[in-house]
């Protein structure tokens, strides 16, 4: 009897995870599998991997502070700074491990973040770390209620670039602590660019640019792309401009160099794009992803937490053809998650801190692992959205579904009315493409009602009707999306978000001189 009770309880939470991760996600795709069950055959590893990931929540809940952040023991004058940047590692890992945005640990850690702004200052020790996950954290928590700090964070993050295409530990031109800023002492110089902070950089402006809408610099991903592409050494990429490649930091070009690639070629694929390009190839040849029997030539290691996000984010983003790195990688963390649900510390960080700027702490200071924990969460939880392909601005060749009854003799349907509004936007998605652009300002007299229309369209079940949803959708407002008609379900309900949030919040109204919303 107690066995059953403990199954009913074990199969409700697994309900409610189940639950929180659709809503988080969005209603279009409430039926789909947890990110965590793709890859996965063996359906026992695949019940660990739940198990693993329920526990690794509970655990980052356990030790989050009462007033809302995950703590370190870094330097004592430093201290918020560094609290800054694991405390949005630490809400980046539990929502995206499908803990919603009103639970009390995001509530309290988001109320903790906001009423510490200063912490994610660019001249902090951290900064450029703590700052990109800020808006990773943000965008995946809820895009709409922080778009503001989001854009606000990115084009901060984007001012601070060095101009060739990387970022250093500061996104402004200075390092300082509160101790150094009480005592008015002069800030310390801002150390030399690097690859890791330049690829967290690169997510946050990706996340920005792609989910909230947010328009980054065209300069800014120009840099990235002309600095990946010259700057790879013997297929892969390295920390700084020394020493040898290795498979975090060729991690880290992939994923920037694809990233980049697909923000300067929007209309055209630009994903697909650049998975093609031979310097990616290249580089997941490196990692022996390139195909299922790969050699590689460097390794990163299963239990090197930075390295296993690293391992998702090119799994998710590169699509490498060995499909077994999930589930080799799920299976080490399954088997070496501690009994209370953290990973095991990781002590030989390099000084000064691959760890998002997190030193390694005395011997005799007692520490929680909530760094090591929350990037394994987020490799088993499959953290990183799958990119847009590109944005699709034609049906992209799909036969239209058109009718017969059409006349050119019939009357123009009143567009003031639902019923109207309907018929009109079912005579573009029928017209040729030559008479398509001679419909939009007919459309446009409906007025403001129209726009949020033509988005709910993007939510059909047919491709090709979304296809003309999307292409009259440029058509009548002076804005670019990134959505693609033919994407999987969980992938247009990401598009979407910033696209219907624009809809709802935007005040437009019809100029008849530009026949467009503006």
């Amino acid at each position: 009897m107690r066995l059953d009770n403990c199954m009913k309880r074990k199969k409700g939470k697994r309900t409610a995870m189940l639950l929180a991760l659709a809503a988080l996600m969005a209603p279009v795709h409430a039926g789909d599998d947890r990110p965590a069950d793709r890859g996965v055959k063996d359906r026992a590893l695949q019940e660990q991997i739940h198990e693993a990931i329920d526990r690794g929540v509970a655990y980052l809940k356990s030790v989050q502070k009462p007033n809302g952040a995950w703590s370190h023991p870094g330097p004592a004058d430093a201290a918020v700074s560094y609290n800054s940047g694991l405390t949005a590692l630490a809400l980046y890992a539990l929502s995206a491990s499908g803990v919603p945005k009103d639970d009390p640990a995001i509530r309290k850690g988001v109320a903790w973040v906001l009423s510490h702004r200063g912490a994610f200052a660019g001249d902090g020790p951290t900064a450029t770390y703590s700052a990109s996950l800020l808006v990773l954290a943000l965008t995946r928590i809820d895009v709409d209620v922080y778009r503001r700090v989001i854009i606000e964070y990115a084009d901060a993050l984007a001012a601070g670039e060095l101009g060739g295409g990387m970022w250093t530990y500061t996104y402004t031109g200075s390092i300082t602590t509160a101790r150094d800023r009480a005592a008015g002492r002069p800030a310390l110089r801002r150390s030399p660019p690097d690859n890791s902070n330049t690829q967290f950089a690169v997510l946050a402006l990706w996340a920005a640019h792609s989910l909230a809408g947010h328009d980054v610099p065209e300069r800014t991903w120009r840099h990235v792309h002309r600095h990946f592409l010259k700057k790879q050494r013997d297929g892969g990429w390295l920390y700084r401009q020394s020493g040898r490649p290795t498979a975090t930091m060729t991690a880290a070009g992939i994923v920037s160099l694809i990233y980049a690639h697909a923000a300067l070629h929007p209309g055209k694929d630009g994903i697909a794009q650049a998975r093609r390009l031979p310097e990616v190839r290249r580089a997941l040849k490196t990692l022996g992803l390139h195909r299922v029997r790969g050699r590689a030539t460097m390794r990163g290691s299963f239990l090197d937490f930075y390295w296993m996000y690293s391992l998702e984010r090119v799994g998710t983003v590169a699509r490498p053809g060995d499909r077994t790195w999930y589930e080799r990688g799920a299976r080490r963390l399954v088997e070496n998650q501690h009994e209370g649900g953290s990973w095991p510390k990781q002590r030989k960080l390099i000084p000064k801190a691959v760890g998002f700027g997190i030193l390694p702490p005395a011997k005799s200071t007692k520490w929680e692992p909530v760094y090591e924990t929350s990037l394994a969460l987020l490799f088993l939880s499959r953290a990183t959205f799958p990119p847009v392909r590109g944005a699709t601005t034609e049906s992209g060749g799909e036969e239209q579904e058109r009718s017969a009854t059409t006349t050119k003799k019939e009357a123009w349907p009143d567009v003031t009315t639902a019923a109207g509004l309907s018929r009109a936007f079912g005579r573009y998605h029928e017209a040729k493409p030559a008479e398509r652009q001679k419909i939009v300002p007919r459309l446009g007299a409906g007025g403001a009602r129209v726009v949020p229309y033509v988005v709910r369209r993007l939510k059909d079940r047919r491709p090709a009707v979304r296809a003309s949803a999307f292409e009259l959708l440029g058509r009548l407002v002076a804005k670019r999306f990134l959505f693609d008609p033919r994407a999987s379900a969980e992938e247009r309900a990401m598009m979407l978000a910033p696209i219907e949030s624009y809809a709802m919040t935007a005040k437009l109204s019809w100029n008849l001189k530009t026949s467009r919303f503006e």
